[in-house]
């Protein structure tokens, strides 16, 4: 059976045969865990649009950092996400912990960063911009100078224990994210006063437990992102049925982003809605710093989540062959 797109997607998710579609096994989209999906193209060229159909996808940009940059009121990250600056925060923290020399700031430029800047850093710094990536990911997640050590290792970078606790303790000093503690402990004296809860940054309440307490400020800006993502389903939804847009949601909730499907020709319009509803969501939001995204279509999972293996599979298709 086929699904008649011409109505909205109200009315094409309550009608039966929507209902019946779902329970046939093939078409069982929903029972995906989207989130352990493995970015291979040769898993994610599988998913692809019907004929006469394509994908809609809209994800936000750097939602979180985005998200604490306005609530913990960090200069750091609102140099990093909120300045219009094409910054990359891994060459960053690298700059900033590593560069004594100057030799990545020369490249990178990181008062006044360019896209070619930071493809000509990527490039020529790899070691170093990875020594900046595990410590502002470990960071973030408050890892101790041991664990971030274990981890610079097993990559392959030579640097001892000392160094790296000396350079942790930079990155939480006042020069770089140290603003982000005094936003835990206003956090935490909220979850405290709160005997035990608190809320999020749109206003919903959630329990913090004495073991999720280092982790205040990761729960409350995932908590605060995810909830703008919902409002952004919404909004793509309202628009859709407003505008008569032929269309219906695959994975609507992707963690930061959203993925729908829309009947060829219809596909520019659907893409309008997801760009009117991140509007609709900062009116909404009222944040200091503008969610951004920009919605893409393709024809597979592929195209959107993987671009720089899409080359990589090509060049392996290309190499069997020859």
């Amino acid at each position: 059976m086929s699904l008649d797109m011409d109505k909205t997607p109200n009315q094409i998710i309550e009608s039966e045969d929507f209902a019946e579609y779902q329970a046939q096994p093939a078409n069982q989209y929903t029972k995906i865990n989207a989130q352990q999906l493995a970015k291979s193209p040769i898993l994610l060229d599988c998913l692809e649009a019907p004929d006469g159909f394509q994908f809609v996808q809209l994800d936000f940009h750097a939602l979180e950092p985005m998200v604490l940059a306005h609530f913990s009121g960090c200069p750091t990250y609102r140099k990093l996400y909120a300045s219009g600056e094409t910054h990359d925060v891994y060459l960053y923290v690298s700059c900033k912990l590593l560069d004594k020399d100057g030799k990545i700031a020369a490249v990178y430029k990181p008062d006044s960063p360019t896209t070619e800047s930071v493809k000509a850093a990527k490039k020529l710094f790899k070691t170093d911009r990875t020594v900046g990536k595990v410590f502002q990911l470990m960071s973030t997640y408050k890892a101790g100078a041991p664990a971030i050590h274990r981890k610079l290792v097993l990559n392959g970078v030579d640097i001892t224990r000392p160094e790296v606790k000396a350079n942790r303790d930079k990155y939480w000093g006042p020069e770089l994210f140290g603003e982000v503690l005094n936003y835990e402990e206003s956090l935490l004296a909220e979850v405290d006063q709160r005997d035990g809860w608190m809320l999020n940054g749109l206003g919903r309440p959630f329990v913090v437990t004495s073991k999720k307490e280092k982790d205040v400020v990761n729960t409350h800006t995932q908590s605060t992102g995810h909830d703008a993502t919902d409002l952004l389903i919404k909004f793509v939804e309202q628009l859709a049925r407003e505008r008569n847009v032929p269309c219906i949601p695959v994975i609507p909730d992707y963690h930061d982003e959203t993925i729908w499907m829309a009947r060829q020709g219809h596909q520019d319009a659907l893409a309008q809605c997801m760009s009117d509803a991140v509007v609709m969501v900062n009116d909404a939001v009222k944040f200091s710093v503008q969610l951004q995204g920009e919605p893409e279509i393709t024809k597979t999972f592929t195209e959107f989540k993987g671009p720089d293996e899409v080359q990589w599979y090509k060049e392996k298709v290309e190499l069997c062959d020859s």
